[in-house]
C-alpha cells in the first residue's frame, strides 16, 4: 500500500467533514471534496439552482414596466434604438422589460400601482417584488435612457 493512502486514512478534517481512520473513506473524502468546490464555484460565479427552493427564497423580482401608447413617437423610438438589444445587457438581465398599453387593466400582480399619473409615454417604472421604486418619464435619446436607468439602479442599492 502506498505510504501517502496511510498518511491520508489518518487524516483529520474540521469544518464537520470528519476523522477518517478506514482507507475506504478516503474516497468519499475526496468526492465530497470535490462537490463542495463545485458548490462554492457556482455560488461564486451566481449560478441558481431553481430546483432548490431555498435558493429562490430571498431573491428580489426586479422589473421594469414600461408604459406605452399605440400612437406614441418616443414609444418607435424607443423600440428601434434600445429594445432589441435591453434583453442582452446587465440592465436587461437583472430587471427584464414589460410592457404596458396605456389606458388598459394592469395585471393583478401590480395591485396598487398608480399609472394613472403615467400621461407621458413611454414612462419606466422600476419596480422591486412589484412595488415601484421609481419611475422614468419620457425617451428621447439612448444616452438620456440608460444614464437615468442607472440613477433608477442606484435607487434600488439604497433601499
Amino acid at each position: 500500500m502506498p505510504i501517502a493512502i496511510d498518511i491520508y486514512s489518518e487524516l483529520l478534517c474540521y469544518g464537520g467533514i470528519g476523522y477518517f481512520s478506514m482507507k475506504s473513506d478516503i474516497f468519499q473524502f475526496f468526492t465530497r471534496i470535490k462537490y463542495i468546490s463545485l458548490v462554492m464555484c457556482a455560488l461564486t460565479l451566481g449560478v441558481g439552482f431553481s430546483g432548490i427552493g431555498w435558493a429562490n427564497a430571498s431573491v428580489d423580482t426586479i422589473e421594469l414596466l414600461m408604459i406605452e401608447s399605440d400612437n406614441c413617437p418616443y414609444c418607435r423610438k424607443f423600440d428601434r434604438e434600445i429594445a432589441d438589444i435591453y434583453p442582452k445587457t446587465a440592465e436587461g438581465k437583472r430587471a427584464p422589460l414589460k410592457r404596458h398599453k396605456l389606458g388598459d387593466t394592469l395585471p393583478d400582480k401590480y395591485a396598487g400601482l398608480d399609472i394613472t399619473a403615467s400621461t407621458l409615454t413611454p414612462t419606466f417604472i422600476l419596480l422591486e417584488n412589484n412595488k415601484e421604486v421609481d419611475r422614468l418619464p419620457g425617451y428621447n435619446s439612448e444616452d438620456f435612457f440608460w444614464y437615468f436607468l442607472n440613477d433608477l439602479f442606484d435607487k434600488l442599492q439604497t433601499r
